[in-house]
């Protein structure tokens, strides 16, 4: 007689449960991956935004601004939805003038970023030499409410990134 293969109700029972126990902190570590990497990805492009603003400066002689707008700077110091990197003739973070917008650079994804600079300037400038126009400050990323990077722009317009502990934006 031949014997039937398969698997019996508690061998079923048996594998459901085990997985019910293990699979949720596996997920929750999945989630903070990806958490880390939506970070990371938005530090990174922010840092690139700022590296290539400090790079336009330098390569046509002559003071770039970059801030939040479409096609004018916005008079908030919280950054979403889109940057702008112009030159700034006259150093006033408006597009007026000979000015011309180089680059704009959708940042959305739930990504805010909050600009506080020691001017209390809505804008950042970087002279021709690469150097702020005096507007070293911070910009903290605000994802979903809360803040574990910053970007720190120093007054030669060297942006660095530092890890911060989570807090309210």
């Amino acid at each position: 007689m031949r014997q039937e293969q398969g698997y019996t109700l508690l061998d079923t029972a048996l594998t459901a449960t085990l997985l019910c126990m293990l699979l949720p902190p596996a997920l929750n570590g999945i989630t903070t991956f990806y958490r880390n990497n939506q970070l990371a990805t938005a530090s990174n492009a922010m840092l690139g935004i700022l590296n290539t603003a400090r790079f336009e400066a330098v390569s046509q002689k002559k003071p770039v601004s970059i801030c939040s707008g479409t096609t004018q700077c916005l008079t908030t110091r919280d950054w979403k939805n889109q940057i702008i990197i112009f030159t700034d003739s006259n150093q006033n973070g408006l597009v007026d003038g000979d000015d011309k917008i180089l680059l704009a650079k959708n940042i959305g994804n739930g990504n805010s970023w909050t600009w506080k600079s020691f001017r209390k300037r809505h804008h950042l400038t970087y002279k021709a030499d690469g150097m702020t126009a005096a507007l070293n400050g911070t910009l903290t990323d605000c994802h979903e409410k809360s803040s574990q990077r910053a970007i720190i722009v120093n007054l030669a317009g060297r942006p660095r990134l530092e890890k911060r502990s989570p807090n309210k934006c």
